[in-house]
C-alpha cells in the first residue's frame, strides 16, 4: 500500500469513529472476555470436544445451518480455548474472540469490543491518555 493510500485509509478510519472516541486496551479486554464465553454468547454448540479444544458448524458462515451444507456432518469451525483463537475451515477466517465477535455482530471491532463490554457487563477498558511530561528545562534546574 502506497503512503497515500495508507493516508486515506487512516483517514476513513478515524471518520468512522464517534465524536467520543476513546482508545480500548484491547489486549486488556482479551484477557477478560474468555472466548469461551463469546461461543457461549453466540450460542455455539460443538460437535467435539477434546481438552480445550472444540470443533462445530461455523457460527458465521454457512455451514451454520447444517441443512445448506453438502456434508450433513461437516465441523468446519475449530477454537481452541487455552489459546482464545479459532478458525473456520469452510469461510477461511479466523482469530480471537473480539474478532469473532466484531465479524458475527456486523461491526467495526471498535463498536464490537465496545458491545461485547457492555454485554457481559464488564467495564470497557479505556487506554488512559498519556500524562504530559514535565518542563525538561526546569527538571535540568
Amino acid at each position: 500500500m502506497t503512503s497515500a493510500g495508507r493516508q486515506n485509509n487512516n483517514d476513513r478510519v478515524k471518520a468512522d469513529r464517534p465524536a467520543d472516541y476513546r482508545a480500548i486496551d484491547y489486549r486488556a479486554a482479551r484477557r477478560a472476555i474468555p472466548l469461551s464465553r463469546v461461543l457461549e454468547l453466540l450460542e455455539f454448540h460443538p460437535t467435539q470436544s477434546r481438552c480445550s479444544h472444540r470443533r462445530g458448524h461455523c457460527v458465521l458462515c454457512s455451514s451454520a445451518n447444517p441443512e445448506s451444507s453438502t456434508n450433513k456432518t461437516q465441523t468446519c469451525f475449530a477454537a481452541n480455548l487455552s489459546q482464545d483463537v479459532w478458525y473456520c475451515f469452510g469461510c477461511h477466517r479466523g482469530g480471537d474472540q473480539l474478532t469473532l465477535w466484531s465479524l458475527a455482530s456486523h461491526k467495526p471491532l471498535y463498536l464490537a469490543t465496545k458491545l461485547l463490554c457492555q454485554t457481559t457487563d464488564l467495564p470497557i477498558p479505556w487506554i488512559e491518555s498519556a500524562k504530559p511530561l514535565s518542563n525538561p528545562s526546569s527538571a535540568s534546574h
